[in-house]
């Protein structure tokens, strides 16, 4: 992907320093305005697109470091958030269990 991000950008700066500004001496200056804006509009484009790219991957790589820290931190950390996921996940079928009850309990009066 690096190959072809570099050897467009080049093929990009190469167009509008020497291919297109010719056309104006040709007095096809609309048609050299058009083909440099938009070139340069590309070009902008896919630079913020990597940089943005770039910005993913350094917080991927943040949250990777964060989870090795915790799980570096011992078993017994790892077993309390294993614990508390657990009285989470029951706390909410209890809640579900309770609201079908209810439902059940309002069909049955009306």
């Amino acid at each position: 992907m690096i190959f072809v991000t570099i050897t467009t950008m080049t093929a990009g700066v190469q167009l509008v320093g020497s291919q297109w500004p010719p056309l104006y001496r040709q007095g096809r200056g609309l048609q050299a305005t058009l083909n440099i804006g938009l070139t340069i509009f590309v070009i902008a484009s896919v630079g913020s697109l990597m940089i943005l790219a770039i910005s993913r991957w350094n917080r991927g790589a943040d949250r990777i470091a964060a989870h090795q820290a915790t799980t570096r931190a011992g078993p017994a950390v790892a077993k309390s958030i294993g614990v508390i996921s657990s009285i989470n996940a029951f706390a909410s079928q209890r809640a579900v269990k309770a609201r079908n009850c209810f439902t059940f309990q309002r069909t049955l009066l009306y």
